[in-house]
């Protein structure tokens, strides 16, 4: 149960460093595809007939370095788009991220409840990891350089 927590304080301890010579969006892409990996990873080890949870579970550590790059970073990027309105974006950002862990959360225990499998439950995880990428993907290669002031 450690594995992901730990990786969260690595990336956590990466980012303040990563931030600074990389900047947001590289390092929010690279996070979001250490996320999908660490649990693509993840499965080739199930399918592998690897079945003990300490070493069937250890990529997910790459996925809570992921969150962690991803968390500060994120939160930092909404509040510097425009510094007059920081407070609403962070706690628009905070509460969307809430309502997000509040709804899967109840969609996966409900099909988990359902269909208790460690393949569903990282298939699950798969598809929430794949959703972080799209909007990635879709600011990067907007034409649009610049967002529009309110």
């Amino acid at each position: 149960l450690a594995y992901v927590p730990f990786g969260y304080m690595l990336g956590n301890s990466v980012t303040r460093i990563a931030v600074k010579r990389f900047g947001i969006p590289a390092l929010l892409m690279s996070g979001r595809v250490m996320g999908v990996a660490s649990v693509l990873v993840t499965f080739v080890f199930l399918f592998s007939g690897i079945n003990q949870p300490f070493l069937l579970f250890s990529p997910l550590i790459f996925l809570g370095v992921a969150n962690g790059l991803i968390m500060a970073t994120a939160t930092a990027g909404a509040v510097s788009v425009n510094p007059m309105l920081a407070g609403t974006a962070a706690g628009l950002t905070a509460s969307l991220g809430q309502s997000m862990g509040a709804g899967l959360t109840a969609v996966s225990g409900y099909i988990l409840n359902a269909n208790p499998s460690p393949v569903v439950l990282l298939s699950l995880m798969l598809l929430v990891s794949i959703f972080g990428v799209i909007p990635l993907v879709l600011l990067h290669f907007n034409p649009a350089k610049e967002v529009p002031s309110a």
